[in-house]
């Protein structure tokens, strides 16, 4: 797996820890709004840094390079999940796995912006250096917009940002208050304990759901279903091949053969097919300054694995298996949740997609409903009037979802809502926000 080199980090971290010391901070900062700032000062520099560098190294063998390492990164998440690394290993994905993933999305993304050629602009004495400088910036920003969720948004109170210039190991260090590392302590011995008793209700619902929803509409509105769309989305990998004179395990395939071909082979019209296809193309439009820390901006790679690149025979697209195969899950799954590619969606399917998720919103209220009756608890399900009050009105609770008594009589309101999985804290903030 590549890391940057040694040198090159403690060069680039003293680059930052000069750009710090441009400003007097105090040794200790607890105020949320001032922990903030100190974070978006880094930031500043870090995205000076990669604008700076970024030009000078993109390039087709660069995006061929960040795509293979994407891939053996999932290899090695895959053996991880199967409990097969050692603990070395296990430690090693722990600290840079997840961390370098997000990196190589945002870099992947600011290259697709920059459409460049062949080959990098910068002499060859210089790809090393200018390579992990613009890497080491990225996990910075990436780790960076973690940490200043996890001040701003998830615990602002509880929260200690250590400075200290004087330090190279421990320059830029956050820390938490005695009272919330009492409570994570906490957190951590309770998921020790006992695996508590299973749930016995369960909202069944997976793909097959997700299609069966929408193949009539896709296909009324387009001409296909969405199985086919899906279908055009992973046979466009499958059908392709590794080309003889690359080095990397990569796929880079002119953009007329890639849709042509996929066309053919699944029997649709080309011009049924590329507007459709355009959904999982990371094309510059698609792919326009992302920020980091704002939440529910997830990487467009992800859902956009075929990155478009420039060529002198015509435009390219460039990709790896791991991520295609991430694409199809995060697309059939944002359906699932009412967020469809601006390439797909009409007013129908829009229409559809509600009908749906509202369905799935009811159904998974009812298995709440379900799961806690059959736990001793009385209960009553969107209740929206009490005594012919409605609950509904201006300045009044709104509809309760669920009204709970234990068998001790206490009463508990209960909100039942759906959210989609995710390992970013901003994002899962978002989502509790919109009804805590």
């Amino acid at each position: 797996m590549y890391r940057p080199r040694p040198d090159h980090e403690l060069r680039f971290k003293r680059e930052i820890m000069a750009h710090l010391g441009t400003r007097t901070w105090d040794e200790s900062i607890r105020d949320p709004e001032q922990v903030n700032e100190a974070v978006q000062f880094m930031f500043g520099f870090c995205s000076a840094a990669m604008q700076e560098t970024l030009p000078k190294i993109a390039s087709r063998d660069f995006v061929s390079f960040l795509l293979a390492q994407h891939d053996a990164w999932e290899a090695v998440r895959a053996v991880n999940n199967d409990g097969r690394l050692s603990e070395e290993d296990t430690d090693f994905w722990a600290r840079w796995g997840v961390l370098a993933k997000r990196a190589i999305h945002h870099v992947l993304e600011q290259i697709a912006v920059l459409q460049p050629g062949e080959s990098p602009a910068a002499d060859e004495a210089e790809l090393v250096w200018l390579m992990d400088r613009a890497m080491i910036a990225a996990e910075v920003l990436v780790q960076g917009a973690l940490q200043s969720t996890l001040v701003y948004a998830v615990f602002p109170d509880d929260v200690e940002l250590r400075i200290r210039l004087d330090n190279p190991e421990e320059y830029y260090s956050f820390q938490l208050a005695p009272d919330l590392r009492e409570r994570m302590s906490s957190f951590v011995n309770r998921r020790n304990r006992p695996v508590p008793e299973r749930y016995r209700e369960f909202l069944n619902s997976d793909a097959r759901d997700v299609v069966a929803a929408l193949d009539d509409v896709f296909k009324a509105e387009h001409g296909i279903t969405l199985t086919q769309v899906l279908g055009a989305g992973r046979a466009a990998h499958e059908f392709s091949a590794k080309a003889e004179n690359e080095g990397f395990d990569v796929r880079f395939v002119l953009r007329d053969v890639v849709l042509e071909a996929t066309a053919q082979n699944l029997g649709i019209g080309r011009e049924t097919l590329e507007p459709l296809f355009a959904g999982f193309v990371l094309a510059p439009s698609a792919a326009v300054e992302r920020m980091l820390w704002k939440p529910k901006q997830e990487p467009r790679v992800l859902r956009r694995p075929y990155v478009e690149m420039p060529h002198e025979l015509g435009v390219h697209y460039s990709w790896v298996g791991s991520l295609v195969m991430n694409a199809l899950m995060f697309r059939v799954q944002d359906l699932a949740f009412g967020r469809c590619p601006a390439e797909w969606e009409t007013e129908a399917i829009r229409d559809a997609i509600i009908k749906f998720t509202q369905g799935l919103d009811g159904a998974w209220e009812r298995t709440v409903e379900a799961e806690l009756v059959s736990r001793g608890f009385r209960a009553v399900r969107s209740l929206k009037s009490i005594d012919g009050l409605r609950l509904d009105q201006e300045g009044r609770p709104g509809e309760i979802d669920l009204l709970l008594v234990d068998a001790d009589g206490s009463l508990v309101v209960g909100e039942v809502k759906r959210t989609q999985p995710t390992y970013d804290p901003s994002y899962w903030r978002a989502e509790l926000d919109e009804y805590v």
